[in-house]
């Protein structure tokens, strides 16, 4: 922890929020006796833990150019502020030190006419030992596979509703109580929901919400019947305030994916149901949207409890169509996995996911206006539990559900030391470039949530032996078991 000598040319950059490099280097005091500029990382022995790099340097800020909060400051200095430190020896240039601003000093200390302001800064590690806490491990997957077309996320994991969206500005899900007028007699029992009180993926470590409705016998089938029960309910827009409406155009598909629980011992089971608007806040064409397990399709006594996905015109010129399974549902039985209803106007299609299996129809009839709103949602009600609500619009693919159900069944299970990490640092915040070793070692599933990136990272390390720390230049570095014990 010297610092650094006299007569070598350091360059001190900071990175505004527009992306601006700014060379402060001449306001930098790097050889005070009192104040000198510090830089340390690594560790003392084999034995020790790598720790984060850090950085300590003093500015003159006697024009106020970097004070932090003064709004005619040219170069603010602020909370995460990337900052690049290399010195030139010849024709040649060294990185020394890049990470991130820590809260710098506020108070100005004066020496003579200078004000001086202590800055300290440290490496990504240590932003990645103290990020954010993971979601779950499927939650991250869902967040980073295709941000091109997630629109809403809710992972339904609070402990207290609401529910929020974690990557856009939805409205969040409140609990709501419903009614059904088929079931006869009606029970005088509500039914129940419990908060991350659902079944998990195999693969994934968030439980959702959970329902266990009422019941009753409905109309002399003999079907248990769901006669009071709960549901979650958002209202993006309403006739007065269509602003929140989810815009669709078309030709561009409209998935919806939440994973689900749903035993096949009742009937009717709703898992969404959403609305298509033509105009806000007309509200002048509807069609309305459901996927649900049915008492019946077409007549009495016929193709009962089959899963169907399917758009009615509720009022003159929506769409019409209908995506069902060949067959009676069986149910996920005591898994969840991913149900998904892609719906998608000018041209008309309608297509139903569940798991790995694709069921479609025939092409829905309709000359819908373009584009079309969805002003809200509803998800139940059903019995069993949903987690995971999402909302795409674009170019989302079978394929893409397919590995977002690979995910939710192995969680990342069977991965090298090296590809454990590499998935981490995708999944963490901010620009992570890397050089990793592979790994000799294959890990177990994850288990990610309330892990920061760090303990993630570590983990992996522990599990292969190795080595991992942050470069002067910034970039993470894994050395994996072969590399440690031969170095």
């Amino acid at each position: 922890m010297a610092p650094w000598a006299a007569g070598v040319l350091v360059r001190v950059r900071v990175q505004k929020a527009d992306g601006t490099l700014v060379d402060i280097s001449a306001d930098v005091r790097t050889i005070e006796r009192a104040a000198p500029m510090r830089s340390a990382r690594g560790r003392q022995n084999e034995t020790d833990t790598i720790q984060p790099g850090s950085l300590q340097f003093t500015i003159d800020n006697s024009s106020g150019d970097y004070t932090p909060g003064r709004s005619a400051a040219a170069c603010e200095l602020t909370l995460n502020m990337p900052v690049y430190v290399d010195e030139g020896i010849g024709y040649k240039t060294f990185p020394i030190f890049t990470g991130l601003l820590q809260v710098p000093d506020s108070v100005e200390q004066l020496e003579g006419v200078d004000n001086l302001i202590t800055v300290t800064a440290v490496d990504r590690q240590q932003a990645l030992a103290g990020g954010r806490k993971f979601i779950s491990t499927l939650a991250e997957y869902i967040m980073t596979a295709t941000p091109s077309t997630l629109l809403h996320y809710y992972p339904l994991n609070e402990a207290t509703a609401p529910f929020r969206d974690v990557v856009g500005q939805g409205a969040p899900f409140e609990v709501v109580a419903t009614e059904s007028s088929l079931a006869n007699p009606m029970t005088t029992g509500q039914g129940e929901y419990t908060l991350a009180g659902g079944v998990e993926a195999p693969g994934d470590d968030l439980r959702g919400v959970a329902f266990e409705p009422a019941t009753s016998t409905s109309g002399g089938l003999g079907f248990p019947q769901m006669a009071r029960a709960y549901m979650l309910s958002s209202t993006f827009a309403t006739a007065t305030d269509p602003s929140g409406a989810i815009e669709v155009p078309a030709g561009e598909p409209l998935t919806l994916i939440a994973w689900v629980n749903m035993p096949d011992e009742f009937d009717t089971q709703d898992v969404f149901t959403f609305g298509l608007v033509d105009s806000i806040p007309l509200q002048t064409q509807v069609t309305s949207v459901f996927l649900q397990r049915v008492v019946r399709h077409a007549t009495a006594g016929a193709d009962l409890g089959l899963l169907e996905g399917f758009a009615i015109d509720a009022i003159g010129g929506g769409m019409s169509g209908t995506a069902n399974s060949p067959s009676i549902f069986a149910g996920t039985q005591t898994s969840s996995v991913p149900f998904a209803l892609q719906i998608t106007h000018g041209p008309n299609d309608i297509k139903v996911w569940v798991g790995n299996s694709e069921f479609t129809g025939s092409t829905p009839t309709g000359t819908l206006t373009s584009p079309q709103y969805v002003d809200g949602f509803y998800l139940g009600q059903l019995t069993g539990s949903i987690a995971h609500f999402q909302v795409h619009v674009g170019a989302y693919s079978r394929e893409d559900f397919l590995a977002q159900y690979e995910a939710g069944q192995e969680g990342l299970a069977g991965q090298r030391t090296d590809e454990r990490i590499a998935t981490i640092l995708g999944y963490a915040a901010g620009d992570n470039p890397h050089q990793l070793d592979e790994g000799s070692t294959f890990m177990q599933g994850a288990r990610l949530a309330g892990k920061t990136p760090g303990q993630a990272i570590d983990t992996a390390v522990t599990t292969e032996r190795g080595r991992f720390f942050i470069g002067p230049d910034g970039v993470s570095r894994f050395h994996a078991r072969t590399r440690a014990y031969n170095l």
